[in-house]
């Protein structure tokens, strides 16, 4: 057999991880031991750990001693981290006397962080294997002892190579070969000259009661959590998988349809392949859960999800919107560069980073809701760390590209102890956006998922020796037709000072949405009968709702052309300009245009006065006067609103320099409300009281802002 490793590696650092990890392996001889009961947490720890969480990585090896792993625990402590991630080598072929020894060592970490008072959630790979030195065996490794348990691909790289068309069409439909199994040697193209082996494994193949079994000696080990890593259909080595007898099986047995015989998203079997793998995916990590917590009833279980809101997602099939309530996120939000991080970045690039955490923060159903935050210096890590906890995400911090580092400790004691002064603003609050996007992952799937990307707009980095996220022209977000619509709409608000959330089109009902005064419809060329129905119930209900796109909702859900788009009867025959029309207490704005996409670089942005004008009739104002670069979100409760304020108006400046930002701010109360005080802090300073006046229903006051401030609105 062989295998070629391919060039996509980014939104897969995962992958990358457990092959640097699986090189601390050691492979020696292991003694067997028993599973012991779990042992107790210690007294008086935080019972919502989950929601507070500051998080922090950290690797272990079964040689470390006692004295090595307190001094960890001492020094996680001492930064601020209540949760350390615990990495090891369990991304290695273990065999059964092996893994059951690491357990030993799972067991002592565990005990070692709770007699500190930190949780420890474990790093378990799910759905990845690595051989160190499998290149040169001949046996031993998971891709030569269980072949049948890889996922495989529709992708045929020969079939690509050949130049009739006719032959070419005979090979896309033949059995699947070795060609097509999903492992690899190093860590992509970068690390071909690596033999280490990487094995991509199905999730339904029996693959799957083998790493049950093991979930459940590691939830028995006393850990707080356990960490699925790596669980996606991984396109490393070939692209679109899975595709091997196990899922074409699972696919026709769930959904009653032949698999498909080619990938094209103009077949319709193919397009409901793409949409079951994130059902599929999401259940296998449900079940996951279930046999894990048979051992250990309190065990959380966090799912790491690389794809966020762009393309990744359709590629790789693991959607976070799709994950059940059991499960909790942790969302890997890449920066622009594995070298830099955010440093390179232009303006754009940071308001979409902006967009992606508030999608992270406010589209999942999911309890905890971690993320990423990548600093390469301390400015960068700041600006990364405020845009997350504005998508109301707990931070895990750590120096790009890396998990187990910090961008410093002194900067990672100050953010996370600024972070524990204010947990309860920052995580026990809720949204009081007054606007929504709605994001459908059925149109980025069907309309955009074809291509990759859809994340970044800067496609080249400052000098070739720049690791890059865009690898390729047609990875601009730009190049896109749904994800730039809804990332534009995204700037569109935060450039405007408007606080909003994006919510999941397949979760959104009259009733969720009857708290937005305004909600927007971007480019949803997908969209399904039920889903119309709430969205016309919400405007009879006296809500307001923006569509644009000329193809809105000309598919229904599984991408099949309607004979008719359903705001025809808004627009008449010919849908060239803007229609206003109200209906029951609501309004529809609906706007041919792609005003979003006006809103990236060299947009003309021509439709933003007339959205603005129609916003504020609808009570939906900016929170800031001017065009202060500040981004604003607004949560509420506890008897207090609060603002976060973040400032990145020095962003794309080389070299990166942090300049503060002045900003009048006025924030509605509500009708008969008023403010008591107005408190203001930032990290690493003291909280200060704000002047202000009460204009009306508005607490208005001035403020400067560094990089970020909290503003605390106390009401009376």
């Amino acid at each position: 057999m062989s295998a070629k490793p391919g060039t996509h590696s980014h939104s897969l650092a995962v992958i990358l991880i457990i092959v640097l990890l699986a090189c601390l392996c050691p492979w020696q001889q292991s003694r067997a031991s028993a599973v012991e009961a779990p042992a107790a947490p210690s007294p008086g720890l935080d019972t919502e750990w989950i929601r507070h969480a500051r998080i922090a990585g950290a690797t272990f090896l079964e040689n470390m001693s006692e004295i090595t792993i307190e001094g960890i625990m001492d020094s996680l402590a001492a930064e601020g981290v209540t949760v350390v991630e615990a990495d090891s080598f369990l991304a290695c072929y273990l065999t059964d006397a092996q893994y059951n020894s690491h357990m030993d060592l799972v067991r002592k970490v565990a005990a070692s962080a709770h007699r500190k008072g930190l949780r420890v959630v474990w790093c378990s790979p799910a759905l990845a294997s690595v051989t160190p030195g499998g290149r040169l065996r001949d046996r031993g490794t998971m891709a030569l002892d269980h072949a049948d348990w890889l996922q495989q691909s529709f992708d045929r790289r020969r079939v690509l190579d050949l130049k009739n068309e006719e032959e070419r069409e005979k090979a896309w439909r033949s059995a699947f070969n070795d060609e097509t199994l999903n492992y690899f040697y190093g860590a992509g193209a970068a690390g071909e000259s690596s033999p280490d082996e990487t094995a991509i494994l199905c999730p339904n193949s029996p693959y799957r009661e083998y790493y049950f079994e093991r979930i459940k000696k590691l939830a028995a080990t006393g850990v707080d959590g356990i960490w699925f890593d790596g669980a996606i259909f991984n396109t490393t080595a070939a692209r679109w998988p899975c595709a091997d007898r196990h899922c074409q099986s699972r696919f026709s047995q769930d959904t009653g349809l032949g698999f498909p015989g080619r990938a094209f998203f103009s077949e319709p079997s193919f397009r409901a392949w793409i949409a079951w793998r994130h059902r599929n995916l999401a259940d296998f990590l449900g079940e996951a859960a279930r046999e894990a917590r048979e051992k250990n009833p309190e065990l959380r279980c966090i799912v790491s999800v690389p794809g966020c809101d762009h393309l990744a997602v359709t590629q790789t099939g693991l959607d976070g919107l799709f994950l059940g309530k059991g499960l909790d996120t942790v969302w890997i939000v890449d920066a622009i560069s594995d070298t830099t991080g955010m440093r390179d970045a232009e303006t754009a690039d940071w308001l979409s980073l902006m967009v992606t955490f508030k999608y992270c923060g406010s589209a999942a159903a999911t309890e905890g809701k971690w993320a990423f935050s990548y600093g390469s210096e301390e400015s960068d890590g700041q600006l990364v760390l405020a845009a997350l906890l504005a998508g109301q995400l707990n931070p895990y911090e750590t120096r790009i590209p890396s998990k187990a580092t910090s961008v410093g400790r002194s900067y990672r004691t100050r953010m996370f102890s600024w972070v524990r002064d204010n947990e309860k603003s920052l995580f026990d609050t809720q949204s009081a956006a007054p606007a929504a996007i709605l994001y459908s992952p059925e149109t980025r799937d069907f309309v955009d998922g074809t291509r990759s990307g859809g994340f970044y707009l800067t496609p080249t980095p400052p000098t070739p020796a720049v690791k890059w996220w865009i690898s390729s022209r047609d990875m601009v977000l730009g190049e896109s037709f749904y994800l730039s619509e809804y990332k534009g709409w995204g700037i569109f608000f935060i450039v405007n000072h408007i606080p909003f959330d994006i919510i999941s089109l397949t979760a959104a009902t009259a009733e969720s949405l009857a708290r937005y005064r305004a909600v927007v419809l971007p480019n949803t060329v997908c969209l399904s009968d039920s889903s119309s129905a709430e969205l016309h119930q919400y405007v009879k209900n006296g809500g307001n709702l923006i569509v644009t796109g000329g193809d809105a909702a000309r598919c229904d859900e599984k991408g099949t052309t309607r004979a008719e788009p359903c705001w025809k009867k808004y627009t008449g025959p010919d849908f060239r300009q803007f229609t206003e029309t109200r209906e029951g207490q609501g309004s529809f704005f609906i706007e041919p245009a792609l005003a979003g996409r006006a809103m990236l670089p060299g947009g003309s942005m021509k439709e933003s006065p007339r959205i603005l004008s129609y916003l504020e009739n609808k009570g939906v104002k900016p929170l800031i006067e001017g065009k202060a670069p500040i981004y604003v979100q607004c949560y509420e409760g506890r008897g207090e609103l609060v603002l976060h304020a973040v400032n990145y108006g020095w962003t794309g400046n080389k070299p990166l320099a942090v300049k503060s930002e002045k900003a009048k701010i006025a924030i509605p109360l509500g009708e008969g409300k008023k403010a008591a005080s107005i408190t203001a802090s930032a990290p690493g300073e003291e909280e200060q009281t704000v002047p202000f006046s009460m204009e009306g229903n508005r607490a208005v006051f001035t403020i400067e802002v560094p990089i970020n401030r909290l503003i605390r609105v106390r009401l009376e």
